[in-house]
Order: C-alpha cells, then sequence, then structure tokens
C-alpha cells in the first residue's frame, strides 16, 4: 500500500512559501513516518499567508508541484503522518490535500514537545487528475 500526496497546502492569504529546508534555517520544516519513495515533502508542500513577512517570499504564479509517494515501512503500518513544524503561530483556515488516501485526520499542536490536539476528520472522494483517477504509478 502506497500513498501518493500530490499537495498539501494551508491558506491564510496571499503570499507564498515554496522553499524550505529541514534544518533550522527556514520558516517550516516537515517529516513523515512512512519512507518517501518519490518526491519530497518540502517541494510538495506549500503555504499561503496574509503576513508579510521578508522571510517568507511571494509567488506570482502558483506551480505544479510534483507528487509526493510515500511506502508504508512494515507490511502492517501505522497511520501515514506528516507533520509540519511551524516556526510562529498561524491562525490556518484552509488546507487543501490532494491524495489516493480517503480519510485523513487533522491535529494541531502547541508546540514540538507538546501533544496533538484532534481537530477534525476529512473524508473525500478518489484524487483525479484530467477526469482520470490517480493512482500511484501514474504520477
Amino acid at each position: 500500500m502506497e500513498t501518493t500526496t500530490e499537495v498539501l497546502h494551508s491558506s491564510s492569504s496571499s503570499s507564498s512559501i515554496s522553499d524550505s529546508s529541514n534544518n533550522d534555517k527556514g520558516p517550516w520544516s516537515a517529516e513523515t513516518t512512512w519512507a518517501i519513495a518519490s518526491g519530497s515533502l518540502e517541494s510538495s508542500v506549500t503555504f499561503d499567508s496574509s503576513d508579510d513577512s521578508p522571510e517568507l517570499p511571494e509567488s506570482d504564479s502558483p506551480r505544479k508541484l510534483p507528487p509526493l509517494i510515500l511506502n508504508p515501512p512494515a507490511p502492517d503500518p501505522g497511520p501515514c503522518e506528516i507533520k509540519l513544524h511551524l516556526l510562529q503561530k498561524y491562525n490556518i483556515r484552509q488546507i487543501y490535500v490532494r491524495s489516493t488516501a480517503r480519510v485523513y485526520e487533522v491535529y494541531c499542536a502547541q508546540s514540538k514537545n507538546s501533544g496533538n490536539e484532534y481537530l477534525c476528520t476529512v473524508r473525500c472522494s478518489i484524487a483525479e487528475r484530467d477526469e482520470q483517477v490517480l493512482a500511484s504509478s501514474q504520477c
């Protein structure tokens, strides 16, 4: 079983962050509990913000992001977790995910070391591109 995630997108308003790194120099970092088979977390995640902070580069036009393909680490794996760590607090109004997974649970935490707080469960239909059902081999 693999999960294909095309875009993770949280939105507040206008400027975009599309580059980051897993070091402490960027405004955010990401990690996953499943193995990355193709793509990268950093290139699959974008944020829009009304914050005009100079550390958040603006993007004039949305770009098509490469797919992120994750494989379970064991035959009977736990759920696939993708964690985004933001250096500041944000009021997140929208999260957009396009994936072959059908159910998502969204959690938040006040800090990296605090426990997760349940926000909601999202059930969705099968991901499609150009009216074709996405499978991990098509990405």
